[in-house]
């Protein structure tokens, strides 16, 4: 899951090359380095931008969904069994 980062200026609008793509998920410590560099970078009334901060950002909702699918997989195979032992 990827996202930018990147430095928009005191008219709001994004500073020409200062986009870049980063995966806080697959790598914290490259996306912190990143930060850090655009942090530095970026002048005064600057601020970082970050594309999962405007409400996109994975939801716990979205995060449990696999774990969700799983586990009524694993307990139709139980009351599957169960049927059968019991009938």
């Amino acid at each position: 899951m990827g996202q930018f980062l990147c430095v928009i200026d005191e008219n709001n609008r994004e500073v020409p090359g200062s986009r870049r793509k980063v995966d806080f998920v697959a790598d914290p410590a490259h996306f912190r380095q990143t930060y850090a560099a655009l942090e530095r970078s970026a002048g005064e009334g600057c601020w970082i931008y970050d594309s999962h901060a405007d409400g996109r950002r994975p939801t716990l909702l979205s995060n449990l969904a696999p774990a969700f699918i799983v586990g009524t997989f694993w307990l139709a195979v139980a009351a599957i069994t169960g049927n059968m032992l019991i009938g």
